[in-house]
């Protein structure tokens, strides 16, 4: 009996060998699903977090820039009283030496 069962040896164990492999093989694709899922929530809540860090980023911008926008409006409405102030004083300047006959003598 032993010569017939000699000749199943070989096959027998190439079946064992290929369902330890399926096996092993379902138990990497499950654990390699469950590490994608992980990695696809780890990816989102890092878009969610960018998103935020944007929009934060964005606000903040937005409010330097009005901060900066008023300051500049601020300093051309100085600019444009200094230069008010400086052509009414050339206004007098001008009709002093020009009217009164002082820029024809000269």
């Amino acid at each position: 009996m032993a010569p017939e069962l000699a000749q199943w040896i070989t096959p027998a164990i190439l079946v064992c060998g290929f369902l330890y492999l399926v096996r092993s093989i379902r138990s990497v694709r499950v654990d390699l699903r469950s590490e994608m899922g992980d990695l696809r929530s780890e990816i989102k809540d890092l878009r969610d977090h960018m998103d935020r860090q944007n929009a934060d980023l964005r606000d903040r911008m937005d409010h330097q820039f009005g901060d900066l926008r008023d300051r500049m409006d601020h300093q051309f409405g100085d600019l444009r009283d200094r230069m008010g102030r400086v052509e009414g004083a050339l206004d007098v300047l001008r009709e002093f030496f020009v009217r009164k006959g002082r820029g024809a003598a000269a």
